[in-house]
């Protein structure tokens, strides 16, 4: 995550974005932690560590969707903390239906290009637990079949 402090006139204010997701392939159960890796005046860059993305069978629709998208995304969930000024992420996911809520209750979702290791292990798992609905065309009704069966106009209220 960095860190940007700008300004527009009289006013400043912080802005944050993701700027890459880092694969590391060793799972350890311990909860986020944020290391500070560069400081400067104009920007300052945390790298967070041990989050997990975890997928879910009945969000393989969702993650299909995405990867047939002009631009699979993943997706960092952060929430603001008002007394300092800060983000945290809390969630990373490649799943388009979990994050629109999210949005909803006004966390910042930033979104970053799939590295190519992520995205080979989520396409494998959406061919292995998930099917694309087959797109059919509705067949439109045939009014005319109906024009010689003899039906009672509707009953009208007065």
């Amino acid at each position: 995550m960095e860190r940007r402090e700008k300004s527009r006139g009289r006013w400043s204010f912080t802005e944050w974005k993701a700027t890459a997701v880092l694969i590391d392939d060793r799972i350890e159960n311990k909860l986020p932690e944020k290391h500070l890796i560069h400081e400067d005046p104009a920007c300052t860059r945390y790298l967070w560590k041990h989050f997990v993305i975890e997928l879910l069978k009945d969000g393989a629709e969702s993650y299909w969707n995405n990867l047939m998208a002009s631009n699979p995304a993943l997706f960092v969930v952060c929430r603001s903390e008002e007394d300092t000024n800060e983000v945290e992420p809390f969630l990373v996911t490649p799943n388009y239906d979990e994050i629109i809520g999210y949005l909803e209750v006004d966390d910042e979702v930033f979104s970053l290009p799939i590295p190519p290791e992520i995205y080979q292990w989520l396409e494998r798992y959406i061919v292995n637990n998930y099917i694309p609905p087959i797109r059919r065309k509705r067949k439109r009704a045939n009014w005319d079949d109906n024009s010689n069966e003899q039906t009672p106009p509707p009953a009208r209220r007065h």
